[in-house]
This record gives C-alpha cells, sequence and structure tokens, in this order.
C-alpha cells in the first residue's frame, strides 16, 4: 500500500472533502515515477515510463495498455535488445500511430 487515496465523487457533487485535497495536512501528494526507477513525470505529473526498464505490471499502468500488449511490448525488447526511439513501438503489434500518439509523453527510452 502506498497512501495514495483515490475519491470518487457522488452524482452532483462537485468538492471534494477538505481532508481528500492534495494541500490538506498529511495528504500524500507527490507521485512516484515507475519503470525501475529510471523514470520522471511529464508536464502532467503523470509518471514516465522507460521502456527499456520497465516491467508487465508498469507497462500496464499506461493508456491503452493491457496484459497482451504489455507482453508483446517485452518480447519486441527482449528479442531486439530494447527500445533506441519510443518510435519503435510502432514495430510492436497492436500499436498504430493513435496509441503511439496517446503514449508518447508517457514513455521514453
Amino acid at each position: 500500500m502506498d497512501g495514495e487515496r483515490l475519491y470518487v465523487p457522488r452524482v452532483g457533487e462537485t468538492e471534494v472533502p477538505e481532508a481528500l485535497r492534495p494541500d490538506a495536512p498529511g495528504a500524500g501528494g507527490g507521485s512516484a515515477a515507475v519503470g525501475g526507477g529510471a523514470g520522471g513525470a511529464d508536464d502532467t505529473g503523470a509518471a514516465v515510463v522507460d521502456l527499456n526498464t520497465a516491467d508487465q505490471p508498469t507497462l500496464e499502468t499506461l493508456p491503452g495498455i493491457g496484459p497482451a500488449l504489455a507482453a508483446r511490448i517485452l518480447a519486441w525488447r527482449e528479442e531486439h535488445g530494447g527500445f533506441t526511439s519510443v518510435d519503435d513501438l510502432l514495430e510492436v503489434s497492436g500499436i498504430g500511430d493513435t496509441r503511439l500518439a496517446e503514449l508518447r509523453d508517457r514513455v521514453r527510452v
């Protein structure tokens, strides 16, 4: 457990309770990078994943990447000795221009 909390508002509710706001005393706040400790954060604060160090669960945190596609990314990495560019993802079955555009700011090599 990492101490991070998720709040799902009720229908019609417009404000987050004071105790759950990121700036509230004792609130967790912050974000952690993922991907074998070699990540960072993009402009939105979302974790940036290193394609050459990330494991399957880490890859599955990316938008549109489930278990099967994460496994294909890992297989491609193993077969080709790693990624030299984010554009190499286009060679992975199931990743096209649209999905790459969604991932581009969330991954690095």
